[in-house]
C-alpha cells in the first residue's frame, strides 16, 4: 500500500497532565441578531478578576438590553471585547479592554476602552497618581497634549482633550518596561474619529514613584524540531478542525486527538495564542496543523482593509513567534467570506461541509450519531476546542470513525491526499 511522509514542524514534548486553569474567558455566540465575542483574561487574583467580569456583564447586559428592545431592526450588529495582558516587574498585572458594538441603531462604531493596573503586593488598584510625582504631573499632561495634537492633528478638539487632562487620575493608562500607554474615548476629544485614539510617552520622560527594570527583553521560544507523520493516500481520510481557541479544553482535546493517532486543524484566535504558548506549541509537537482565524474574531467581512488586514497579520506573527510555525490557512470569523476577504491575504480560506454544532447541544450522542451520518471521504469537519462538550463529542466520534478505517488528518494533509489522487487517476 502506498504510503507517503508529511514533514511537519516540532517541539519539545509537553510532560505533565495536570488540568490546565482557565487563562482567558471566551464566549461566542449568536442573540438577537448581533454576532458576539467576548474574551477577557483570567489572572486568578480574585480582587481584579471581579473587577474586570463586572466591568464586562454591565456592557454586555446594556447593549444586549440595547438589541432586545429594537430586535426586529437591529439587522447584522455586533459586540466584540477584546484584551490585552501582562505583567511588569512581577508585581503589576495590567489589561487592557477595548469594547466594541456596531447595529443598525447606531450612527457609527461604539469604541470604548477600560484600563486596569493591579499592584499585587499593595493588593489594589493604582492610578496615574499613585504612580507618578505630583511636581511632574503638570508636565505629563502638556507632553500627552502634543502627543495627541501630532498624532490626531485633523481631528483632535483642543480644549476637550485639555479638559479631559484636567483630572489625570481618571485617565486611562498601561505601561511595560518602556512606555505609558494613554487612550482616550473618541467621542470626548475628537470629531469625525471613532476609533479608541492611544498616544505613548517613554518612560525616561515621566517622574515615577515607582522603580521599574527598564527595557526589559522580550519573551523569546526555542527553536522547532522536525518531526514525521505518516499519511496513507489510498486509506479514507478526513480532516477535523477547531475554531476559536486555543483554551483550557485544548490540551483535552489534544490528548483524544494522540490517543486515536489523529492530528486536528486549530484555527486560533491570535490573542490567546503567547497566553496559551504550551498548548500551541504541543499542538505542533505532535502533528497537528494551526490555522489563521483573525486576532479577535472581529467579523471580518465587515472591517475596513486596513483593519482586515491587520487582523490576519496579528495572528501570523504571534504563531510564528510562539511555535515557528506560519499559517498558511485562514477560517474566516462567524463564517462569513466576501471577495474583499479572499483579495485581502495570500491565505487559503478553508470552509467546511460538516458541522457538528458542539455549540449548540450538549447532547453528545445526538450529535455524534448526526455527525457521523454526514461524514465522508474527504470531509472537512467543524468543532470548538471552547466547549466542554467537544472533548466527549470528539472521543466517540473518533472511536466510530476509526472502526470504519478513517484516518484522520489535517486540512493540508488532506488536500495533498485529493491531488496525488487526482494525478492517479
Amino acid at each position: 500500500m502506498r504510503k507517503f511522509l508529511i514533514l511537519l514542524f516540532g517541539l519539545l514534548l509537553i510532560t505533565g497532565c495536570t488540568k490546565q486553569e482557565e487563562k482567558v474567558k471566551t464566549m461566542i455566540e449568536k442573540k438577537y441578531n448581533t454576532n458576539i465575542t467576548i474574551q477577557y483574561p483570567i489572572t486568578n487574583i480574585s480582587k481584579l478578576d471581579q473587577i474586570v467580569k463586572k466591568d464586562v456583564k454591565e456592557k454586555y447586559q446594556d447593549f444586549l438590553e440595547q438589541q432586545k428592545e429594537f430586535v426586529e431592526i437591529a439587522k447584522d450588529a455586533e459586540f466584540n471585547i477584546d484584551y490585552t495582558y501582562h505583567q511588569v516587574d512581577d508585581h503589576y498585572e495590567i489589561i487592557t479592554l477595548r469594547f466594541f458594538s456596531n447595529s443598525t441603531l447606531l450612527s457609527n462604531p461604539l469604541y470604548e476602552i477600560s484600563t486596569y493596573v493591579f499592584d499585587t503586593k499593595d493588593h489594589e488598584m493604582k492610578t496615574l497618581k499613585d504612580l507618578i510625582s505630583s511636581t511632574e504631573i503638570d508636565k505629563l499632561q502638556d507632553k500627552i497634549l502634543k502627543e495627541l495634537q501630532k498624532k490626531y492633528p485633523d481631528c483632535l478638539l483642543l480644549d476637550q482633550a485639555k479638559k479631559e487632562l484636567s483630572d489625570i487620575s481618571h485617565l486611562h493608562f498601561t505601561f511595560d518596561h518602556e512606555n505609558f500607554y494613554f487612550y482616550f474615548d473618541p467621542y470626548e476629544i475628537a470629531a469625525g474619529y471613532f476609533d479608541i485614539m492611544e498616544v505613548s510617552i517613554p518612560i525616561e520622560q515621566i517622574g515615577l514613584t515607582i522603580d521599574l527594570e527598564l527595557g526589559e527583553s522580550k519573551k523569546t521560544y526555542q527553536p522547532v524540531e522536525k518531526t514525521t507523520r505518516i499519511i496513507d493516500p489510498d486509506q479514507k481520510s478526513i480532516a477535523i478542525t477547531f475554531d476559536d481557541g486555543p483554551s483550557n479544553y485544548t490540551n483535552e482535546i489534544l490528548n483524544v486527538l494522540k490517543k486515536y493517532d489523529a492530528s486536528g486543524t486549530f484555527f486560533v484566535i491570535g490573542n490567546k495564542v503567547e497566553i496559551y504558548s504550551d498548548t500551541m506549541r504541543r499542538m505542533v509537537r505532535e502533528g497537528n496543523e494551526i490555522g489563521n482565524h483573525s486576532y479577535s474574531h472581529k467579523w471580518l467581512t465587515k472591517l475596513d482593509q486596513e483593519e482586515l488586514k491587520e487582523q490576519i497579520q496579528l495572528t501570523q506573527d504571534i504563531v510564528k513567534k510562539v511555535t515557528g510555525v506560519t499559517p498558511r490557512l485562514l477560517r474566516p470569523t462567524y463564517g462569513a467570506v466576501n471577495d474583499k476577504l479572499r483579495n485581502s491575504t495570500s491565505l487559503e480560506v478553508i470552509m467546511w461541509n460538516v458541522d457538528t454544532r458542539d455549540w449548540e447541544s450538549h447532547n453528545v450522542d445526538t450529535i455524534v450519531k448526526k455527525t457521523i451520518k454526514n461524514t465522508k471521504d474527504g470531509s472537512i469537519i467543524i468543532m470548538h476546542d471552547t466547549k466542554k462538550q467537544t472533548v466527549n463529542i470528539l472521543e466517540q466520534l473518533l472511536k466510530k470513525l476509526e472502526k470504519e478505517d478513517y484516518q484522520f488528518v489535517t486540512v493540508t494533509e488532506l488536500e495533498k491526499i485529493k491531488q496525488m489522487r487526482a494525478y492517479e487517476k
